[in-house]
């Protein structure tokens, strides 16, 4: 995979743009840019769809990357708060975001807490929350559990927060 031949670059060395444009392969492939080397992600490790408890045990180990239904106009303007299902629907994947924590809400909300890709302007300074438990709804809300994807399985000496900005 391309994260193990190549590695990871900072986000303030390749910032996200939105827009369509070529691969600034300098910046890649630049150690200085990289919070991630080649081959410190050393393996892959799928995620059952809409299993809370595989997903939860996942993000313990670090963040994952996952699909979500991101075009719902709740999702798309999203500034704080946790989303719901009601709010953000159940509908195709279209996007994808990092889980990079979970948690409880002092009102006993429990909750994904996820990074986009479309900077600091959206959510909370780019980061956002997505409840994690919904009876009767087992993709979650903004489809979140339909399709987890896969969680990296980083070498001996790498910490799996490597990437996340702090």
């Amino acid at each position: 995979m391309y994260v193990q031949d190549q590695g990871i670059v900072k986000e303030s060395a390749y910032p996200y743009t939105a827009k369509d444009g070529k691969c600034k392969d300098s910046v890649v492939t630049s150690p200085a840019n990289q919070c991630l080397a080649a081959r410190d992600v050393v393996g892959w490790i799928g995620i059952k769809p809409e299993d809370e408890l595989s997903l939860r045990g996942a993000v313990a180990d670090g963040p994952v990357s996952v699909g979500i239904h991101g075009s719902s106009s709740r999702f798309r303007n999203y500034r704080f708060g946790v989303m719901t299902t009601r709010e953000c629907g159940e509908g195709n994947l279209d996007h994808e975001v990092t889980i990079v924590g979970y948690g409880k809400t002092p009102e006993g909300v429990t909750y994904w807490k996820i990074l986009n890709s479309w900077g600091p302007s959206w959510g909370e300074d780019g980061i956002g929350f997505v409840e994690r438990i919904t009876p009767g709804y087992p993709r979650g809300p903004c489809a979140i559990m339909k399709d987890p994807g896969q969680s990296p399985v980083f070498a001996d000496n790498i910490k799996a927060t490597a990437c996340i900005k702090r």
